[in-house]
């Protein structure tokens, strides 16, 4: 997979200062559609929201995402194999 760097401070992320920190991953769907639905270990974090190409997930290693558009599958990421840096 490679490493993902450790970020501090990221409010554009979230309102959430807690939420602000950790290893965050950029992400570009090709696929266009209406409505985007996130799935975090198999619950939904976000349900048909409106659809923008460029998602950017808070992950940890044990974490495995599903992205949908317009509820078909697109990915599925796993990030067990990657390098998370701590602060």
């Amino acid at each position: 997979m490679g490493t993902i760097k450790y970020v501090t401070g990221y409010k554009q992320f979230s309102n959430v200062a807690a939420e602000q920190k950790g290893n965050f991953f950029p992400l570009h769907i090709e696929k266009i559609g209406s409505t985007l639905t996130i799935k975090k270990n198999g619950s939904t974090i976000r349900d048909h929201i409106e659809f923008d190409p460029e998602i950017v997930l808070r992950v940890s290693a044990s974490d495995k995402f599903e992205i949908l558009v317009d509820d078909e599958p697109v990915v599925t990421l796993n990030f067990a194999k990657a390098t998370l840096l701590k602060n």
